[in-house]
């Protein structure tokens, strides 16, 4: 039986590059993973071919890059491959001439059926900063050999990184599995990057080494985003505050993230908590928190802060924790009153004036609305009701504007009217709210009416 042993053979071409190739292991049975490396290439392609070839060394087209004058790569040992000694070559080709750069090193296959070692993984997917637990067991069928230890195998084993790097070389614990079996617990790197990493082990059995290899996906958990808004730029003591959360995740495209609880708590100028409270995100990543400001509160600079702990959006990863806050000034109560002027009419589509419609026809509600009281007004709702002969309502509509004090604007709020409406006198009613209801706002004094039409 051919024997190997786990060593690193560096062979240096005869060219005047001084190009070098590096195989490990430089033995091993079919189904074998080689890394090879080198380094003083000119170019950036490259090949790499066996001799004798034609026996189906390789398992698969190996891989073969250069960047820099570092050559990177690899290949698996085919599992037609016969035992024996193989001449590994790669070569290059510089921008400038064809002569390029060649390297060689020898690997030999060792008689199939020696046995392997297994490789298992408690996940195949692990988040940035998760520990991989790799295990396995060896597997001697054609051989027999004697182990004396009463635990587990020093095994070596190795772990490359996505851009094949080797980020470690370390030897197991046998007192960390149980008999002939191995085990080792990696922590990856909070940094660490996103791909496939590769784990290779080996261990002299039956007079040649036994490998094994396997694979994992290393992901890194995608950015999150938390924040908090009020829906005023400032308020008066007394005042309704609507607070609310947002949760997303960046992944190529915003994914909202439902089900979250946040948790609220507003602190007054002097740093005490005035309201606290939580709710749960909605299928749009939002979580709401409302309050009322005392009649007679501290006046400054108010901050609502909102945390969360949930799930991550990722198989398996730790929760996540995030915190954010929002600033929003707070005054007295200003003397004063807030009350709008009301003027209504009904025109055509052309906005000419008009009382009496046919079916078919459009009806456009004309809403006149002047600020005549003592406070600017911001982002008002005109809401427009219209109601059939048999005051049914058949249209709701809103317009939202903000005026300033003195200020005066015109909307049109138009209906078309179709073919199977009753004919009769029909009715549009108007209210002018400082917010919707159940977003805590009210009604603005004087703020309503009411215009008829006739449809035919």
């Amino acid at each position: 039986m051919a024997t190997s042993t786990m060593t690193t053979t560096t062979i240096t071409s005869t060219t005047t590059t001084g190009a070098t190739l590096v195989l490990s292991p430089v033995s091993g049975p079919t189904g074998t993973v080689v890394a090879a490396t080198g380094s003083n290439y000119v170019g950036t392609a490259c090949s790499l071919f066996s001799i004798p070839s034609g026996v189906g060394f390789f398992a698969s087209p190996p891989s073969c890059a250069i960047s820099g004058g570092i050559l990177t790569g690899g290949f698996v040992v085919g599992a037609s491959a016969p035992a024996g000694s193989y001449t590994v070559t790669v070569s290059s080709a510089s921008p400038s001439s064809t002569a390029g750069a060649t390297a060689s090193a020898t690997f030999t296959v060792t008689v199939p059926g020696t046995g392997y070692l297994s490789v298992n993984l408690d996940k195949w997917e692990y988040l940035t900063g998760l520990v991989v637990h790799i295990s396995g067991d060896i597997y001697t069928p054609y051989c027999t050999w004697t182990y004396t230890n009463a635990g587990g195998l020093a095994v070596t084993l190795s772990i490359s990184d996505s851009s094949g790097s080797v980020i470690l070389t370390t030897t197991t614990d046998p007192n960390a599995a149980g008999y002939k079996n191995y085990a080792y617990d990696y922590a990856l790197p909070a940094n660490a990057y996103s791909g496939t990493y590769t784990v290779l082990v080996s261990y002299n059995a039956c007079g040649s080494p036994v490998y094994g290899h396997g694979a994992f996906q290393v992901i890194s958990e995608p950015p999150h985003h938390f924040v908090v808004n009020v829906d005023r730029t400032s308020y008066v003591c007394g005042s309704n505050v609507l607070v609310t959360g947002k949760l997303w995740a960046a992944m190529g495209k915003d994914v909202m993230i439902p089900g979250a609880t946040v948790i609220f708590e507003i602190h007054t100028p002097s740093g005490s908590v005035l309201a606290s409270g939580s709710s749960t995100t909605d299928s749009l990543g939002i979580a709401t928190f409302r309050f009322t400001l005392p009649s007679t509160c501290e006046t400054g600079t108010y901050v609502a802060f909102a945390s969360s702990t949930h799930a991550s959006i990722v198989y398996g990863g730790p929760d996540v924790h995030l915190t954010t806050s929002t600033n929003f000034p707070v005054s007295g109560p200003v003397t004063g009153r807030t009350h709008v002027t009301i003027t209504l009419s009904t025109t055509d589509s052309n906005g000419n004036p008009k009382s009496a419609f046919t079916r078919g026809e459009t009806v456009l509600v004309k809403v006149q609305v002047n600020n005549d009281g003592t406070f600017s007004l911001d982002n008002i709702h005109i809401l427009l009701t219209i109601y059939d002969p048999n005051n049914v309502p058949i249209f709701f509509g809103i317009s939202i504007i903000s005026l300033n004090q003195g200020q005066q604007q015109t909307q049109l709020l138009g209906l078309p009217l179709g073919s199977t409406l009753p004919a009769g006198s029909f009715r549009g009613e108007i209210v002018v709210l400082t917010a919707f209801l159940a977003s805590g706002g009210h009604y603005v004094p004087d703020g309503s009416g009411a215009v008829t039409f006739v449809v035919t």
